[in-house]
């Protein structure tokens, strides 16, 4: 897919985190580039406590479901194994890039 071409290598780690479902810190900038080329959304959550203890409010980035699929597609054909093989195969990052 053109959208994952020229994406750094920071860039793309952190997609990688958040479609794994890892809850890290990202930097604004990531995650502001991240969000304009449609490979993330942000979801706002509220947790109220009981009693005065309040409220927090998270916005917290996740992958949209058609992106998610198309990276979930890519892992499950190319499974670690135990021999020098995996080094021949392609990465995320090129099966998503290609233009099939």
């Amino acid at each position: 897919m053109k959208r994952f071409r020229g994406l750094p290598k920071e860039q793309r780690e952190c997609f990688e985190k958040i479609a794994a479902g890892a809850r890290f810190r990202h930097h604004p900038r990531t995650l502001a580039i991240l969000e304009h080329k449609g490979l993330i959304e942000f979801e706002t959550m509220t947790v109220k406590f009981p009693g005065r203890l309040g409220s927090i409010t998270a916005t917290l980035p996740y992958v949209p479901i058609p992106i998610h699929m198309e990276w979930c597609a890519w892992c499950a054909e190319n499974v670690e194994v135990e021999s020098d093989e995996t080094d021949n195969k392609p990465s995320l990052w090129d099966w998503l890039c290609s233009d099939d």
